[in-house]
């Protein structure tokens, strides 16, 4: 997420000084902010999160307080009335994913700036639908940015095939698209929502796409495993069209809870 010349800006330099170390481990620090805030506090509200959880997030060993009045004094972190701290900037070093997920939930960030649209986050009646909502909440409209902050792209949500009309008979529900589903809360974090992605085109590349009836059953057996990431890029290295949990697989004699579910 670290922003061209984040490494050579004065600040880094600074908030290096100010705990004695290196600026390459300052910048370590940076990234590890980011990545909390974008994964537990996406609107930048970080001082949600206590001055010790802060430093474990950042894996830093040393005194908390101490890092967080270097990343305020270095410029990284401002006071922030009502949340306590909030990142400096944090609209600019938030990736993509993180203002679709704001836009999806018609919500500001901490400091009041409107998240952008990734232009191919949304299908057009999402979009429409977004920008309607701010426009009634807040009065003005996020913008839809082709140049995304960060290097995380959202995954996108296809535009719909339109279907032939033909007089007289119903139009055909759209299709099934398995990345639209609601994630459970533990999943809900980019890296495992890019997995469920490539899982799901895995699955497709077999012609056994994810249905609609598997694949909620599928969110919440994998939403009970200690690694959910593992288990997919497990299945997908033995070219398993299954998940199963850890020490399990089709060849044990007997079906697991994900094998089941695969049959359906």
């Amino acid at each position: 997420m670290a922003l061209r010349g984040v490494l050579t800006h004065r600040k880094t330099r600074r908030l290096a000084k100010l705990l004695a170390i290196s600026p390459c481990f300052a910048l370590g620090i940076l990234e590890a902010l980011w990545h909390t805030t974008a994964e537990q506090c996406p609107r930048g509200d970080i001082g949600s999160l206590s001055d010790q959880d802060i430093a474990d997030e950042l894996f830093y060993d040393g005194d908390a307080a101490s890092l967080i009045s270097a990343l305020v004094e270095a410029g990284w972190l401002d006071p922030c009335e009502g949340c306590r701290l909030k990142v400096h900037d944090w609209a600019q070093h938030a990736d993509s994913y993180v203002h679709a997920s704001l836009a999806k939930r018609t919500l500001l960030f901490i400091d009041g700036t409107r998240p952008n649209i990734p232009h191919d986050a949304f299908n057009a009646g999402t979009r429409a639908r977004i920008i309607a909502e701010y426009a009634d909440k807040y009065g003005t409209t996020p913008e839809e940015s082709r140049t995304s902050p960060g290097q995380v792209r959202a995954i996108p949500e296809p535009e719909p095939e339109p279907e032939p009309e033909i007089e007289g008979r119903p139009p055909k529900p759209p299709k099934f698209n398995p990345l639209l589903l609601e994630m459970p809360a533990v999943l809900d974090q980019p890296p495992i929502r890019e997995k469920w992605a490539e899982w799901c085109k895995y699955r497709a590349k077999k012609r056994k796409p994810v249905s609609e009836e598997s694949g909620p059953k599928q969110l919440e057996f994998l939403a009970k495993q200690p690694d959910p990431i593992a288990v997919i890029e497990r299945s997908m290295r033995n070219d398993y069209t299954g998940l199963f949990p850890e020490g399990q697989s089709p060849t044990n004699g007997h079906k697991s809870l994900a094998e089941r579910y695969e049959e359906l």
